[in-house]
């Protein structure tokens, strides 16, 4: 019969890129596999209907010769390459010849431009949506969001004396600082720290709720969530033991809650928590966090072909030396 009020953490649910990787997203792990497969299938056959090509103007000497800079080779990387660059709507400086072997580059082509337009068109909508990831406080640990707390009595003696593994773990790595204050800021500041995003504060709902509809824009309610911290029950009405007035006291609060005098001063003392209206109006920039996958894929890319090229020059710089060596050792003979 008491009033709830509840303390929560309060942050703004982060982009998906933070929490997952997106350009692994838009196609589930089937369809990966059936893409992978039509690249690995094509590039067969099309190398086996080059080799056919090839054996049958080996074989007859009146076809002109295949000896040619934009003709494809019969070679499983060059077809390989070819399809690769296929799925990602590149093309190539060469091309098979006969009518077999370029059917089978039209199709490939035409079944992984459908395929392109729908990553194109999922990784759009993935990179402007929120995520839903966190909904534990393991999850909230283990993000990448900054943490405050409204710096009250009660805030400081539940998480300076929390034992539960996760809350003292959070408390233990992101509220307490050893080289500077705690994490326990003024209401007001913490509550303009959850509007620039990635930041999670923890507050009494019904305050922290009516900042919030005070200052905040329309689209900047959207996508609020909360998770509950503390491990406290709601407070009890307290009355002297044996007293003869507690059947009174008990049905005159069962009567408030009937009539909705109770639910009418809650909803007039606890602001609830902001309805979204304006999610779509405002585009969302993408930022480095978003295409990190692949910056990454870029860095190991240069880093490889860096490592590949080094390497082929040790190699024939040996090579060529091991050659003089030999023509030398051969002239001195």
């Amino acid at each position: 019969m008491t009033s709830e009020t509840r303390s929560k953490f309060i942050f703004r649910s982060p982009k998906l890129s933070y929490t997952e990787n997106v350009f692994v997203l838009p196609f589930d792990n089937k369809v990966w596999i059936c893409v992978i497969a039509v690249i690995i299938t094509s590039s067969v056959l099309l190398l086996v209907t080059l080799w056919v090509e090839w054996r049958i103007a080996n074989e007859e000497p009146e076809l002109p010769p295949l000896a040619d800079a934009s003709t494809m080779n019969a070679s499983l990387r060059d077809t390989l390459l070819m399809m690769y660059g296929a799925s990602c709507q590149q093309g190539s400086s060469v091309l098979p010849r006969s009518c077999s072997s370029r059917t089978i580059t039209m199709l490939t082509f035409t079944v992984l431009m459908f395929l392109y337009a729908s990553y194109s068109a999922n990784i759009v909508a993935l990179l402007q949506s929120p995520s839903t990831k966190i909904q534990t406080l393991e999850d909230l640990l283990a993000s990448r969001l900054k943490f405050g707390v409204h710096d009250t009595v009660f805030n400081r003696h539940y998480f300076t004396h929390a034992t539960e593994p996760t809350r003292k773990a959070l408390y233990e790595q992101k509220i307490r600082r050893p080289y500077g204050p705690d994490a326990f800021i003024a209401l007001e500041q913490g509550i303009d720290r959850i509007r620039h995003g990635l930041y999670a504060f923890h507050v009494e709902q019904g305050v922290g709720y009516k900042v919030i509809s005070e200052t905040y824009q329309e689209d900047e309610k959207c996508g609020l969530q909360e998770i509950q911290y503390l491990q406290v029950i709601d407070p009890y009405y307290a009355i002297q033991k044996n007293s003869s007035y507690k059947e009174m006291v008990k049905i005159g609060l069962f009567r408030l809650n009937e009539h909705g005098i109770q639910y009418r001063e809650n909803a007039k003392l606890y602001t609830k928590k902001p309805t979204c209206t304006g999610g779509g109006g405002k585009f969302v920039p993408v930022s480095l966090v978003d295409v990190e996958p692949a910056v990454w894929i870029i860095l190991w890319g240069g880093g490889l072909a860096t490592g590949f090229f080094l390497t082929e020059r040790f190699y024939f710089r040996w090579l060529r030396g091991k050659v003089r060596r030999i023509v030398r050792a051969r002239l001195k003979h």
